[in-house]
């Protein structure tokens, strides 16, 4: 009984409900007939299903939560140290720096990386939760740093790379000038010590190619013979030959080389560059040693000018490869077997 009353008051409601809508439709269909009353209803009905598919979807726009594409970049750091825009930067002292920035709104972390400019290698690349990093160096190098910020959404832009160097063993931390491109009036060859069948170079593919007491052929020991060579050629002296005589003595020989240079003038340590330099202004080339790795011989190149960086222009006999020599550091790139340069010798051209 009390079911069927529940059944009952139901139906009533929902016909009252519907004769609502439909008085509240009627009033803007009246004046209607037939079939354009009709689409009437049909639109006013369709625009009420439309209203509620609306209103469930802002519901639930207004209660969940935020998506991830709402965090944005964090910017570009800032008061980045130490360092300068141009190389070779502020000196820092002894072997170790700290690099720093300004913290960032919403970074989660900063990823930056350190580069060794005189070998060119990325000594340092990580990430931090911090604004500061410290680390270790070596001295009389030049590095190049920038840092980004980053999170869940991506990272910045990275900031302008800076330059600091270390103080160096020769220059005590002191900067020299700017060293300008000087190229020598004579054009000097490149040969390679160890192509023995070198016409050019050595007297006969026999000679280079004899085994020499300390073990190996003598091309493994010709370094200096070959610069030699390179500057008796620029000079004009195109017989010369690594392996004969000249002027009654002979080029080369197993106990002192090429020892008996023409024109040698004076040796010395390398410390500040202008020495050389000083050679280049008046024409003459400067031949460079430096020790090699289990080799009591070292090493020696030519060096011929310096290029539109201030680098000291080099002409390596081992594998004929033209390079170049930090004149701050002393370090050698480009492919050379030398890693660095100690002592010169000066030879008027």
């Amino acid at each position: 009984m009390k079911s069927s009353f529940i059944t009952v008051l139901g139906i009533l409601i929902a016909l009252q409900v519907n004769s609502e809508i439909h008085a509240r439709s009627s009033d803007k269909c009246d004046g209607l007939t037939g079939r354009e009353r009709s689409r009437c209803l049909n639109k006013e009905r369709q625009d009420r299903q439309d209203n509620g598919i609306r209103d469930r979807e802002n519901s639930r726009s207004t209660t969940s939560p935020p998506s991830s594409s709402a965090v944005s970049r964090p910017s570009v750091p800032r008061s980045t140290l130490p360092g300068s825009s141009s190389a070779p930067g502020a000196v820092v002292a002894g072997n170790r720096v700290t690099i720093s920035w300004s913290s960032v709104s919403g970074a989660a972390e900063y990823d930056f990386g350190i580069r060794d400019m005189t070998s060119n290698q990325l000594v340092i690349d990580t990430r931090t939760s911090g604004t500061s990093y410290t680390a270790r160096i070596d001295r009389g190098r030049t590095y190049r740093w920038n840092v980004r910020a980053c999170n869940a959404a991506g990272c910045s832009a990275f900031t302008t790379a800076l330059y600091f160097q270390t103080e160096g063993d020769v220059f005590g931390g002191v900067v020299p000038p700017a060293i300008e491109a000087i190229s020598l009036p004579a054009s000097f060859p490149l040969y390679d010590q160890h192509d023995a069948g070198n016409s050019q170079l050595y007297v006969s593919r026999e000679w280079a190619s004899a085994p020499d007491p300390a073990g190996g052929p003598r091309t493994r020991y010709t370094c200096l013979s070959t610069v030699y060579a390179m500057i008796q050629h620029a000079r004009g002296y195109t017989e010369y030959r690594v392996g004969g005589l000249w002027n009654g003595e002979p080029t080369w020989d197993n106990s002192a080389g090429a020892a008996n240079m023409e024109g040698l003038v004076s040796r010395g340590s390398v410390g500040t560059v202008e020495p050389i330099l000083a050679q280049f202004r008046q024409g003459n080339p400067v031949v460079l040693w430096g020790p090699l790795p289990n080799d009591a011989f070292g090493h020696f190149v030519l060096a011929v000018g310096t290029d539109s960086r201030g680098r000291i222009i080099v002409h390596d006999p081992s594998g004929g490869k033209r390079v170049t020599v930090d004149p701050i550091t002393w370090r050698v790139s480009g492919g050379s077997i030398l890693s660095r340069i100690e002592k010169y010798r000066t030879v008027t051209f």
